[in-house]
């Protein structure tokens, strides 16, 4: 067995090898990613996994033509199974007994699927929904690794040629970052599952295709608390 019964935040229990979809809360989530550390590998980085998401939501909101609060949300949960495992300090994968790594992909499967239905959202996305979703993924795991990995560009594999034109076009790696406190990064996660995010996202009446082409712009990258 890979793990127990969990006590999540809100005092619900939930056993992640048999997951309930009415035991999915997504204060849970935000709250227990707001406190557990990104890896890129072994390298554990100053982030939360909770900001990392928010990053790459803010690099999505930047290259959509009009941003779409499903795949917001899909960015935001698509790596949220992790959040059973706070208490554990390393890469999941790096507490396994011999044989269970099969059984750790199983629960992630089953977990993953039940917060996407919790949410309505599908198991997968459509190819047109995914261009921008998965560009702003790749791009958020590259600037990790260049940004707080410290991995020198050149080391990087020749597929991480999109992710890294994106971040140039956008001048993210010129721009000064901050890592946030838990309680912020919680806030802020929570706010693209309330109503008025829906209402937000509704007035964008015109495209954004460039920061360089609108710096009155201001991204969600959560870099500062401004």
């Amino acid at each position: 067995m890979i793990v127990g019964t969990v006590t999540l935040p809100s005092g619900i229990q939930i056993d992640p090898q048999r997951p309930l979809e009415k035991q999915i809360d997504i204060h849970d989530i935000a709250d227990q990613l707001a406190h557990m550390p990104s890896y890129c590998g072994t390298l554990t980085l100053e982030l939360s996994i909770g900001q990392s998401a928010l990053i790459s939501v803010g690099i999505y909101e930047q290259i959509a033509s009009v941003p779409d609060l499903r795949i917001i949300q899909y960015l935001l949960l698509r790596n949220a199974w992790q959040y059973v495992f706070r208490n554990i300090r390393v890469p999941v994968v790096q507490t396994l007994e011999r044989g269970c790594l099969d059984e750790l992909r199983d629960m992630q499967e089953q977990l993953q699927t039940k917060i996407f239905a919790k949410f309505d959202l599908p198991p997968q996305l459509s190819p047109e929904e995914s261009r921008d979703l998965y560009l702003a993924a790749d791009a958020q795991h590259v600037f990790n690794l260049v940004k707080f990995g410290k991995w020198p560009r050149e080391t990087l594999p020749r597929t991480s040629g999109p992710a890294l034109e994106c971040l140039d076009k956008l001048g993210l790696f010129e721009q000064p970052i901050q890592v946030l406190d838990a309680p912020l990064v919680t806030e802020k996660y929570l706010d693209y599952f309330s109503h008025a995010a829906q209402i937000r996202l509704q007035a964008i009446k015109q495209p954004i295709t460039s920061v360089a082409n609108d710096r009155d712009v201001q991204p969600n990258y959560l870099f500062s608390r401004n």
